[in-house]
């Protein structure tokens, strides 16, 4: 057991909106949950100044809203959001939404959703560089991966060019299967936050 809270930042765009969808309600449970237990230290990033943001526990969640020129060459996200994670000193950083930065200050944690983006056509995800080649590489330099289920994780494993059934190695470069399941328990009996914990003692250790 760690004596102190994992410092973490967490790529919080899902959150920072008038209305919760999808992602950002399954986060805002995971951050309440969390945060309330004393056993994160949030620190939660997001782009909009003109949205407001959803924060579960306003008193345990530190919240920075930034803007950054160059929206479509995700200039936010592969630059400004991995450079203020490595400012802010934290242990992990973990970007929830299938998206997440190739340059890697801090160890890295990516959540990928699902692989539609890639199996058929989307318009929010349209074919090109940042979609088929540099978001595969940041997979790849990613300190651990996580997916929502089986369904995307062998697919998952073929866009980063790893396999699903991979042992983990000591680069992490491996998807893991730990579904995120709103704070449920699995088959195993172990609860999602204290999954992901594990996924981030694993990536911390990995890097050092």
């Amino acid at each position: 057991m760690r004596d102190r809270p994992f410092r973490v930042a967490l790529d919080a765009r899902s959150l920072n909106t008038g209305h919760l969808r999808g992602i950002g309600k399954s986060v805002f449970e995971f951050v309440k949950r969390t945060a309330a237990s004393g056993a994160v230290d949030w620190h939660l990033l997001a782009d909009r100044p003109d949205q407001p943001m959803q924060v579960p526990n306003p008193d345990s969640c530190a919240v920075s809203v930034f803007e950054t020129r160059g929206d479509r060459l995700h200039a936010w996200e592969q630059w400004s959001l991995p450079r203020r994670a490595q400012q802010l000193g934290v242990e992990v950083m973990h970007a929830p939404g299938t998206s997440m930065p190739w340059w890697q200050p801090v160890p890295t944690v990516v959540t990928i959703h699902d692989t539609i983006p890639w199996q058929q056509q989307d318009p929010a995800w349209p074919p090109g560089f940042y979609r088929d080649r540099l978001l595969p590489a940041a997979y790849h330099r990613a300190a651990a991966i996580t997916t929502v289920s089986d369904a995307t994780s062998c697919p998952g494993g073929r866009i980063c060019n790893r396999s699903c059934t991979s042992s983990l190695p000591a680069s992490m470069n491996a998807i893991s299967r730990r579904p995120w399941t709103g704070g449920q328990s699995n088959s195993t009996g172990a609860s999602w936050p204290s999954r992901t914990c594990c996924t981030w003692v694993a990536a911390i250790r990995a890097s050092a």
